[in-house]
């Protein structure tokens, strides 16, 4: 995929608020000019604007959209190139929502005239931008594939978001700093999410004489390092409080009247083993999109199904494709 930017002069804020010289980072794989079908991507919480490194099993070989044109917008908030903290002011940076972050989006679909888009394709909260696209793109949509995600950010995850910042402003380096400690100790609290206590208790076995170099606290902090090598403390504060912002629902008369605006045939696809954004959610999504179909995919790997069942989610997209 190639890397591009979009440059803003000025770009307004759901809040109000306005930014100046804003860069609006991308990828894009092939011309996107009709002669292939398109899957416009919306990554995930600390993923980048390039699905073929994090979503490989869709994107690569034998994937799903191996061979199609693709395009993947880097979220407002996100270290990898966009509007950020690292841009614009470090904890200063104005709050933004994941609405803010959909019109920059369509920014980029208007500036390569694009007006016709064969799927749309989100998990976790980047199937909350998928949403948000769906209701205000004003050309056409043929497919959209929502996968671990919701209509809404609902009290559990916001729960777990203050505690992450919580943790994040005990670290007195935030606001003049890396962050780095603060970061690691949030990342911990969200691997405890992302997977399940039967996977971690499965993976993580201890010799039973051990008083200590126990195996997960060792696979926690390696996790936390690994983020605070490619991330920044900053932008996963802000980030965490633009999830927050998601209800499809604000403003447009509640949550089912906005989903009964999107009538694009979605395939809808829940973890069986979610504990961060449970099935259940997805059930309400798919109750309330008006042409949804719902498919729950047997994992023992938790929320993080998504990033790993890859058999099982290209044979689901494959059958969708040919209802």
């Amino acid at each position: 995929m190639i890397a591009k930017t979009l440059h803003i002069e000025e770009f307004k804020l759901e809040s109000g608020a306005a930014l100046s010289n804003v860069p609006v980072h991308y990828h894009q794989r092939g011309a996107c000019d009709g002669s292939k079908p398109i899957v416009w991507t919306f990554h995930a919480l600390t993923a980048n604007s390039s699905p073929e490194e994090w979503w490989a099993g869709l994107f690569s070989e034998d994937g799903m959209y191996a061979h199609w044109d693709a395009i993947c917008v880097n979220m407002l908030g996100s270290p990898y190139g966009s509007c950020s903290p690292l841009t614009h002011g470090g904890m200063s940076f104005p709050l933004t929502t994941i609405r803010d972050t959909v019109k920059a989006q369509l920014a980029v679909a208007s500036a390569l005239n694009i007006q016709h888009i064969n799927t749309l394709l989100g998990g976790s909260c980047g199937g909350y931008q998928a949403l948000e696209f769906a209701q205000a793109f004003t050309g056409s949509i043929d497919h959209m594939v929502l996968l671990a995600t919701g209509a809404r950010e609902m009290p559990w995850n916001k729960a777990i978001h203050e505690a992450m910042r919580l943790t994040l402003k005990t670290d007195p380096t935030l606001e003049q700093g890396d962050g780095s400690r603060g970061l690691q100790a949030a990342r911990a609290i969200g691997m405890l999410n992302y997977r399940t206590a039967a996977q971690f208790n499965d993976a993580q076995p201890d010799d039973s004489e051990a008083l200590e170099d126990f195996k997960a606290p060792s696979y926690i902090r390696y996790h936390g390092q690994k983020l605070v090598d490619r991330f920044d403390a900053a932008c996963y504060y802000k980030l965490t409080e633009q999830l927050d912002t998601h209800h499809i629902g604000r403003g447009r008369g509640g949550l089912q009247s906005a989903l009964g605006q999107i009538t694009v045939p979605t395939l809808v696809i829940g973890i069986s083993s979610d504990v961060l954004i449970p099935v259940a959610v997805q059930e309400e999504l798919a109750t309330n999109l008006p042409n949804a179909t719902l498919k729950v995919v047997d994992s023992a790997y938790g929320h993080d199904g998504f990033l790993i069942e890859y058999p099982q989610i290209n044979a689901a997209i494959a059958a969708f494709y040919h209802e």
